[in-house]
């Protein structure tokens, strides 16, 4: 079985499925580390479906449209806390507008936090607080692996910033 066909599987268990289901409880299903799992979910998410993660397991709670007056949409990444600067600027500069980042934690579960990064401007205020305040990046408690939702102009536009992201190597392969 591929990734793919994995993740349809997953989505199919979660939409018939009564009570909650943990990642280790999926994993075991397909054979797959528990990671593998949490990535699967984070594609699963970047493709518009809403799943809910909780302490006690995931739940598809609907589909959602993000197509409004302004585009929006999610991609999941995984990169160091030395590629965040150039991760932020390839979003910007493309001209999109980052909205939040979302992790999924094994404790809690789906942790987002707004960032609403729409400027240059933005990016070094974020940056020079995170350094003042000594924080450590949300991503670090997940090796890395998050979501974003950004916006962008059209779905066209939104592409251009994936690819972006691509090139740069972060992007998680929806495949």
């Amino acid at each position: 079985m591929n990734a793919k066909q994995r993740r349809e599987k997953i989505l199919s268990l979660l939409t018939h499925a009564v009570n909650t289901i943990t990642a280790s409880q999926l994993a075991e299903e397909f054979g797959v580390s528990r990671q593998i799992i949490v990535s699967d979910i984070a594609i699963l998410r970047v493709n518009n479906y809403d799943i809910t993660s909780t302490n006690r397991g995931y739940r598809l709670t609907k589909n959602i449209d993000p197509a409004t007056k302004f585009y929006k949409g999610k991609v999941a990444v995984q990169h160091t806390a030395e590629q965040t600067l150039a991760e932020l600027h390839a979003i910007i500069n493309a001209g999109g507008i980052l909205y939040d980042i979302q992790i999924d934690h094994p404790v809690y579960g789906l942790i987002t936090a707004p960032l609403h990064i729409e400027h240059p401007s933005d990016i070094n205020q974020f940056m020079e607080e995170m350094s003042h305040q000594k924080g450590e990046l949300l991503s670090s408690l997940t090796n890395g692996v998050h979501i974003h939702t950004i916006g962008a102009k059209t779905p066209e536009h939104f592409a251009t910033i994936k690819e972006t992201l691509d090139q740069l190597g972060i992007l998680i392969d929806e495949q």
